[in-house]
């Protein structure tokens, strides 16, 4: 297939880390990459990708939607979130963002959303997401509710959750009993390709994560033994102090506001029925114990 056949995807956030493997997915499925990152000079354009300039508050690059055949929709102003004035900053950039892609004439849009945004919205996080989710509203759109996001390059949430259980024997850990229902970045990925470029499909909303929950304490322990070798001890502490103490603290101090958000979104945390969404999309999820083994094997052999 020559290059000016293939299928365009746009990926915003492109250079996160879910958005980085969104890209080398699409590439591998022989489609073209149209990436929007908010430094587009920052990494050197691969075969099959052109960058462009977006930040979620600003308007779309619209010529970057041009001739595209969907949208895989990923970035957020992380800091809006933390800043109570500008929680709808999120929303009305996908809602600006939408438009351009209908105005286009971009088939499908993928929104990847929050388990958090099933849970009443109890933060500021959740609730963008939530709001965002009814912007869905075209035939081939997508809302997609991923669980944990493990595996691959230590970024993200799982980056930050890495780098503390290799630094700790003893881990304070809120609601350790918050269920978590992992997925690998790598699964993920392909899940939201098979959205975009695959068959059309009746479905909306996709919930993706393992079907049997595993505690959030038994997470990070798996990540501890499997992926560093090391064995480490989680300490409850009490989350709804700790949550108004850093609500309190957050009027004044926004590193504060920021640990408020997180500890309002693990607070809602309930699991999701994703047997259906799983099967629909023809995945097979790997097992983290083996994931994270194969990546520890990896890390030792570079």
């Amino acid at each position: 297939m020559t290059e000016a056949h293939r299928p365009t995807l746009v990926v915003t956030g492109a250079d996160g880390y879910i958005g980085s493997a969104v890209v080398r997915r699409a590439l591998d499925q022989s489609a073209n990459v149209h990436a929007l990152t908010r430094r587009p000079g920052a990494r050197t354009s691969r075969p099959g990708v052109r960058r462009f300039a977006y930040d979620v508050a600003g308007a779309p690059p619209e010529d970057a939607l041009v001739g595209a055949t969907a949208v895989v929709h990923l970035a957020i102003d992380g800091a809006a979130f933390t800043a109570p004035s500008a929680r709808d900053v999120n929303t009305e950039g996908t809602a600006r963002l939408i438009d351009a892609a209908r105005r286009q004439g971009v088939g499908r849009f993928v929104f990847v959303s929050s388990q958090s945004a099933a849970t009443g919205a109890t933060s500021g996080y959740a609730a963008s997401k939530a709001s965002t989710e009814a912007l869905l509203t075209g035939a081939g759109d997508a809302i997609v509710r991923p669980g944990m996001v493990y595996g691959g390059l230590e970024q993200g949430l799982y980056g930050r959750l890495c780098a503390l259980v290799k630094r700790a024997r003893i881990v304070p850990v809120p609601r350790p009993s918050a269920p978590v229902q992992t997925i690998h970045v790598d699964d993920l990925a392909l899940a939201l390709v098979r959205l975009a470029l695959g068959p059309a499909r009746d479905r909306r909303l996709y919930q993706l994560g393992a079907e049997r929950p595993m505690t959030f304490a038994g997470y990070l322990k798996a990540i501890a033994r499997y992926r560093f070798g090391r064995e480490i001890v989680i300490i409850p502490i009490p989350l709804w102090p700790m949550a108004a103490l850093a609500r309190a603290i957050g009027t004044v101090y926004q590193p504060a506001r920021a640990l408020s958000e997180r500890l309002a979104g693990l607070a809602a945390v309930t699991a999701m029925d994703c047997a259906d969404s799983i099967s629909a999309l023809g995945l097979d999820l790997r097992d983290p114990a083996d994931a994270l083994r194969l990546e520890a094997a990896a890390a030792r052999e570079s």
